[in-house]
């Protein structure tokens, strides 16, 4: 429900969903209020009506904090009186938040507001077949600030062959990649100066932190596999091989020299991490590096949210060797869905807007700030140099192999109880049955 605190400001608080119910049943209550006011003389002056639009967003389960409440607490209060975005505020993983959305597509019981939809490109295919999503075209087209805010790439990048605009990403990458991010007196503690700019640097730094007693990498296994898959993949996109690999949608063949390269690495990668990383979730591993757990971490700028300011003059960022970094527009895409009454699939519409503008004056303001932290101005530096980009592996491959075989095979292939060889059968196998089943 929304409601106004002390200070006249519109606020969320959970709920348990059902809001296509809950908005029929009470338009069914104005109406009888209104039928039993005709046949008397009393005059009902009208109020303002506060249109509700109901969203699901992530929650850290090992921070509690969402990096989404600000901006929800913003638009409610920009909005105050018009419009105000009701949450529902789920502890999870970015794999349960996704599985929380199916569920609630099946009950027909979607939020007008859904995010992460670029990440399952199966799911975002089967919404817009079902027409479930709503087509953001006319809208963008309609403004000249939300259309001025987006890159043409970007904006390309989720238009489908019809030219529908069904994703709502950020208009510009800025706060968008990824690459390593670093405690820098971990490193310096191990004698390290400098972050590796090579991959036998790399190797290097990570045997001397361990020689000291420091946990080089913060790893884990559970969900897609994100921190350590992603130093795998930019390390294949070195070759025109690899790279190609990588640009693959939904691959044929995963028994090729690149995938064999990227299970080689994670094997290696896991030398240098927790005695229990195969069993933690990304929440706990990111949790355990800003605690100083380990000197390592591969991750995105909005790690930086987790950070306090003495923080960010403690971490460093650094591009992966070779400057590489990873970023892909559909990754920061969100949707609104059908189904929900004109107004509310309007204000919908204008929270996204309000998002890709809030996006483009923080984008603007971080480019221009002279005075920055060390985390930041290693960021800005990192983009600035960078030579090579990676798409992320999430969006292109199959959504059951990232998040059941990864997880229910991978551990016993870096413990070394089933061969490589094995691996990939069994990977090829389910990639066979994915497509018969499309």
């Amino acid at each position: 429900m929304c409601y106004k605190n002390q200070q006249g400001v519109y606020k969320s608080v959970e709920t348990g969903g059902r809001w296509v119910k809950k908005y029929k049943i009470l338009c069914i209550l104005c109406c009888v209020l209104l039928t039993s006011c005709q046949n008397t003389s009393t005059v009902v002056k009208p109020i303002n009506e506060v249109i509700t639009i109901p969203a699901v967003f992530l929650v850290n389960p090992e921070t509690n904090q969402s990096i989404h409440k600000k901006i929800v607490e913003e638009f409610n209060e920009a909005y105050k009186g018009q419009y105000c975005v009701e949450a529902e505020w789920l502890t999870d993983t970015e794999a349960g938040y996704r599985n929380k959305i199916k569920q609630l597509n099946a009950l027909d019981e979607m939020p007008a507001i859904i995010t992460d939809v670029g990440f399952d490109s199966d799911f975002n295919e089967l919404l817009i077949q079902k027409e479930r999503l709503v087509d953001l075209k006319p809208y963008i087209q309609n403004s000249k600030e939300w259309l001025g805010a987006m890159q043409e790439d970007i904006l390309k990048a989720c238009t489908e062959d019809d030219g529908s605009i069904y994703l709502s990403s950020l208009g510009n990458p800025v706060h968008s990649y990824a690459g390593f991010v670093y405690n820098k007196e971990l490193l310096k503690r191990a004698g390290v100066e400098r972050f590796p700019k090579t991959w036998e640097e790399f190797w290097e730094c990570l045997d001397k932190l361990k020689e000291c007693g420091i946990t080089p990498l913060a790893l884990h296994g559970s969900g897609t596999y994100w921190v350590p898959m992603l130093i795998a993949t930019s390390y294949i996109s070195g070759t025109p091989e690899g790279m190609n690999f990588l640009k693959q949608k939904f691959p044929d063949d995963y028994a090729g020299d690149s995938f064999k390269q990227i299970l080689q690495m994670l094997k290696k990668l896991f030398l240098y991490t927790y005695d229990d990383a195969l069993d933690i979730e990304y929440a706990q591993a990111e949790q355990r590096f800003l605690n100083n757990q380990a000197a390592i971490i591969a991750n995105g700028y909005w790690i930086n949210i987790q950070m306090d300011e003495q923080s960010k003059e403690k971490f460093g960022f650094a591009a992966f060797p070779q400057n590489t970094l990873m970023v892909s527009p559909r990754m920061s895409a969100w949707a609104v869905t059908a189904g929900y009454d004109k107004k509310v699939t309007d204000g919908a519409v204008k929270f996204l807007e309000f998002r890709v503008l809030r996006d483009q004056k923080e984008s603007q303001q971080f480019l221009g700030k002279q005075k920055n932290s060390i985390f930041d101005f290693e960021y800005k530096q990192s983009v600035k140099e960078v030579k090579n980009i990676i798409p992320n592996y999430q969006i292109n491959w199959e959504q059951k192999i990232q998040n059941e075989f990864f997880t229910e095979n991978l551990p016993f292939y870096i413990r070394n109880e089933v061969s490589e060889e094995n691996i990939l059968v069994m990977l090829n196998q389910l990639v066979s049955e994915l497509k018969s089943e499309k």
